[in-house]
């Protein structure tokens, strides 16, 4: 079963559908269902992750090292964020 259905509401279809010109255009989205609302447009993606089966990547050595580096440094402000990653960076080059 999909994640998700796609469907364009009846008053954005007939506002999209004045301008279309191309037969082919015009037919794929008269094909496409109605949605509830008829101001709303549902579009579904398909990530790559999904199409492998939903695996996710490990955690490069850096971002183990970042997420630890932050963590340590104990962050409660956002305009503390950027310089806690510039020590952070910091320190990965002094590392290697």
């Amino acid at each position: 079963m999909p994640d998700c259905i796609p469907c364009v509401g009846k008053t954005i279809r007939q506002a999209i559908l004045k301008t279309v010109d191309d037969k082919l255009l015009y037919a794929m989205l008269e094909s496409v269902p109605d949605c509830e609302d008829p101001l709303d447009i549902e579009f579904c993606r398909c990530t790559e992750r999904k199409k492998r089966g939903g695996a996710k990547r490990e955690p490069s050595e850096y971002q183990k090292f970042v997420g630890v580096c932050m963590k340590e440094k104990h962050i409660k402000k956002f305009g503390q964020a950027a310089q806690g990653m510039k020590e952070c960076a910091a320190a990965w080059r002094a590392r290697k």
